[in-house]
């Protein structure tokens, strides 16, 4: 199974951005790796922020993977 940390922030700049990183364990060693920090161009709903990390998640073919 594979675990997301999503974290999104507003720059200074009055920018916004999502950062989205994948964490797993395979045969006891545990692994993390960035798979996007995108700016935000919309509003930050639950169905866009939900529509941005699932795009993100199937150009990684990791949606097969969400419950």
């Amino acid at each position: 199974s594979i675990h997301l940390a999503v974290d999104g922030w507003t720059a200074p700049i009055v920018a916004s951005y999502l950062g989205i990183v994948v964490i797993w364990v395979d045969k006891g060693t545990l692994y993390r790796a960035v798979l996007e920090f995108s700016r935000l161009k919309e509003s930050h709903s639950g169905k866009y922020l939900a529509k941005v990390i699932y795009e993100c998640l199937e150009r990684y073919n990791l949606s097969k993977f969400v419950c």
